[in-house]
This record gives C-alpha cells, sequence and structure tokens, in this order.
C-alpha cells in the first residue's frame, strides 16, 4: 500500500470513528424507587398526618390511600396530590376519631406505576374528663397507649398516675406532669403498658396540682401472642419448632398437638416451654411415625396468663422410588432407593418379575428408613 493510500485509509477510520461517537446511545438514567414518608407513624385515632412522597412522576397526579377498620365496617379513605417538579409531593391525610387500634397500609400511586406504601400505627386513646371515669379502654401488654384530657384549671400542672398490676404480686406505677392548655385541657400524652402486666383492669388518675380536680379511666390490659413454626410441613416421624412471642415474660407455656394414628387412636403430644423477659419461647414438638397425614393445630398456652395463640401444621409424605440399575439381567441384583417416606418405619416391597415361561415370581421384603425418610435395599 502506497503512503497516499495508507493516509487515507486512516482517514476513513476517523470519520468512521467520529461518526460512531456521534450516533452512540445516551445512557439512560436509572429511575429511583418511589417511597413514603408518615409523619407521624403512630398516632391515636382522629389525627392528621402528614404524608411526603419520594420519586414520582413529575407532573402527575398521586393518589394517597389507606383503608381502615371501624366498629361498623372497613372505611377507604383517598386523597389527590399533585407531584412537583422534581418528583416529590406532601399532603395532609386525616384518620377518623372511630378507627379501631391496629397497624394499617398507606399507599401513594401515580399514573405511570410508581407505588410507595408505609405503615400507619393506630394506638389507643385515653380521653379523661374532670369528674368522670372514662372507659374501660383496651390496651395490649408491651405496647403504648395515648391519653388526653379536659376540664382542669388553665395552666395548671396536672399529675397523671397508671397503675397496672403485675403477674409477680406488685404493681408498676406510671407518672407524668403535664401543664394543661389556656383552655385547661392536657395535650396528648404517651404511655407504654409493661410487657409483664396482668391481664385485665388497670388505673389512669389525673390530679391538677392548684384545683385538685380529679379525672380518672379504667384500663383493661389484654395480650397479642402469636405463634410461627419453623416450617408448614413436615413428615412423620420428624419435629416442629415452635416459635412463640409476646407471651408473659419469665413464664411457662405448654404448646400441644392432638393427633390421629394409623391404629385409630388420638395422642396429644404436649412439651412445656419457658418464655424470656420479651416474652418469648422456642420449643420442639415431636411427631410420631405412625400419625395420619393431614392439617394439624398446633397451640399454645401461657400458664400465668391463660390465654392461647394457635398456628396449623401439614403433616405429608411424598414417597418416590427408583430402581438402579434400570436395565438388568435375569438372577441380578438390584438396588432400589425409597425416599420421601416417614421416618424411621419400616417400609415394606413387593417385587413382582414376569417370567419367560409363564407366570412370575413374586419377591417381598422390608427396609427401615431413615430420619430423613428414604432406606436403601437390594432385591434378586
Amino acid at each position: 500500500m502506497t503512503k497516499h493510500r495508507r493516509s487515507l485509509a486512516l482517514a476513513v477510520l476517523v470519520s468512521l470513528g467520529a461518526l460512531l461517537s456521534i450516533v452512540a446511545p445516551t445512557p439512560r438514567a436509572v429511575e429511583a424507587a418511589a417511597t413514603l414518608q408518615l409523619s407521624p407513624a403512630s398516632i391515636p385515632a382522629g389525627t392528621a398526618i402528614r404524608v411526603t412522597g419520594y420519586g414520582f412522576r413529575p407532573g402527575d397526579t398521586a393518589l394517597v390511600s389507606v383503608t381502615v377498620s371501624t366498629r361498623a365496617a372497613p372505611r377507604k379513605l383517598e386523597i389527590t396530590v399533585g407531584v412537583r417538579p422534581k418528583g416529590s409531593f406532601s399532603a395532609f391525610l386525616g384518620i377518623p376519631e372511630n378507627t379501631l387500634p391496629g397497624t394499617y397500609v398507606v399507599s401513594a400511586q401515580d399514573f405511570h406505576g410508581h407505588i410507595a406504601t408505609h405503615d400507619l400505627t393506630v394506638l389507643p386513646l385515653v380521653f379523661l374528663r374532670v369528674g368522670t371515669t372514662a372507659g374501660p379502654v383496651g390496651v395490649v401488654a408491651g405496647h403504648s397507649f395515648y391519653l388526653r384530657g379536659t376540664g382542669f384549671l388553665p395552666l395548671e400542672n396536672v399529675s397523671v398516675s397508671v397503675s397496672f398490676p403485675l403477674y409477680g404480686g406488685n404493681a408498676m406505677v406510671l407518672n407524668q406532669t403535664e401543664r394543661a392548655s389556656s383552655e385547661g385541657n392536657l395535650s396528648t400524652l404517651s404511655f407504654a403498658v409493661p410487657p409483664s402486666a396482668r391481664r385485665g383492669a388497670a388505673t389512669v388518675t389525673a390530679t391538677g396540682a392548684g384545683s385538685l380536680r380529679v379525672a380518672r379511666a379504667r384500663l383493661t390490659v389484654s395480650y397479642q401472642p402469636a405463634l410461627r413454626l419453623g416450617a408448614a410441613v413436615i413428615r412423620p416421624g420428624t419435629s416442629v419448632t415452635v416459635l412463640g412471642s409476646a407471651f408473659v415474660p419469665f413464664s411457662h407455656v405448654r404448646v400441644a398437638m392432638t393427633i390421629p394414628l394409623s391404629n385409630g387412636l388420638r395422642e396429644t403430644i404436649e412439651r412445656d416451654a419457658a418464655t424470656g423477659s420479651a416474652g418469648g419461647f422456642t420449643a420442639m414438638l415431636p411427631v410420631p411415625s405412625t400419625v395420619r397425614p393431614g392439617v394439624y393445630t398446633v397451640s399454645a398456652t401461657d400458664l400465668r396468663g391463660g390465654f392461647q395463640a394457635f398456628a396449623r401444621v401439614r403433616v405429608a409424605v411424598h414417597p418416590s422410588l427408583s430402581i438402579q440399575p434400570g436395565v438388568t439381567q435375569p438372577g441380578q441384583t438390584v438396588l432400589l432407593l425409597g425416599g420421601g417416606f416417614a421416618a424411621r418405619v419400616t417400609v415394606s416391597i413387593v417385587a413382582r418379575f414376569p417370567l419367560t415361561i409363564g407366570g412370575a415370581r413374586v419377591v417381598t421384603t422390608s427396609a427401615l428408613t431413615q430420619a430423613n425418610g428414604s432406606f436403601a435395599t437390594r432385591v434378586t
């Protein structure tokens, strides 16, 4: 190639490189996932919350919604708000006064499919009025509740005392002092129910320091225990792990399951477990190898509090059988491999071999399954 041709070829390559750089696609920006914030995220009923969203489509209209429970029926609350040029929005959402305590999911969605959610916790509210006794108001051990009041002297200090009987025989008294407003009202106070509060009655007393005016309320303490199983499906002859939470701290829990056996009888399996400082426990419940497949209920009874929690477990077998080798010669020994049977049980095996002269040779044997429900045996 001459010098002129080499220069021409170089010019073509340079031009082609410049053209490619011009038409190369611009990388697309990765959109951040939409998020939602609530302020506050824990409220008494009858409160408005600020809902703030980020990562939504600018110029869209976002639909903010939540479905709350009331004594009458579930109620869906919805508001719409415009999304700002930078993809954010902010709006207030009012929660009705008749909303039941619980955890609800607030969601926001724009027209382009951007969705975000956030949990909202509605806690019980105790409202005090001077000269009356309110309640009873239900509260949950280990959870909080809110308190408001009215009827006190303007700007006087008000002492609020909440007394919870404990399972140990004593009582825990929680005290707060709050200055009344110029209208004689108490702003929202928060109290935490002790995890070891005795199930049943507790009392609230609020006293004005200057006026000696008194307002009272009655509380009813309950527990909300929960059970979780280590596996939803188990085989006969194995064990199920039972995990409990929100029981009475330092108590004892009886875990039980009643099951039918293959001989027609019924058996109740029980194990006792001790709870820790947070009211949790772990127990292993053995399941006999002779249990019939089915769905059964596991119960956990707090022996101190007297309340229960439940969970369901399925007992099932999925047996399988394979032969090695798959092709054999007359008189050859084969290996039978079984799996998915109950643990540590005897499996009866019947093998039928057709004969060339007619009829068949029937071989019977048995094998004991391992802890994982498998077995291996040889047949000739």
